[in-house]
């Protein structure tokens, strides 16, 4: 194969693994409504009735969150076997002030 079309060729089998893996993913449940794998987190939580932000959990990674001025709800999911996600909601403020920790594998957004 020439160089020339060793690129295109290249570029079109990346495009195809790609939209391969995007298509296997599951649609998740938070808090009620649809995380579509086909979109981006920001468009995910445009659409939701609660507005919440940021929807991300970490493999191995605990957060530790405060609200040092103000105040802001945060989302904590928790996912069953069957893949469904229940929310607990928290409200932290410099009135209330606490810390959040947010274990492994914990659905969290604000």
């Amino acid at each position: 194969m020439k160089m020339g079309n060793l690129l295109p060729a290249l570029a079109l089998g990346l495009f195809m693994i790609a939209g391969t893996a995007t298509f296997a993913q599951e649609t998740k449940m938070v808090g009620g409504a649809a995380m579509y794998p086909s979109k981006n987190i920001v468009e995910n939580a445009v659409n939701s009735k609660d507005h919440t932000v940021a929807w991300h959990r970490h493999r191995k990674q605990t957060d530790y969150w405060m609200c040092v001025k103000g105040s802001f709800k945060v989302g904590l999911g928790y996912e069953n076997d069957k893949g469904e996600v229940s929310v607990k909601w928290e409200f932290i403020s410099d009135k209330n002030y606490r810390i959040i920790e947010i274990p492994p594998g914990v659905w969290h957004g604000y």
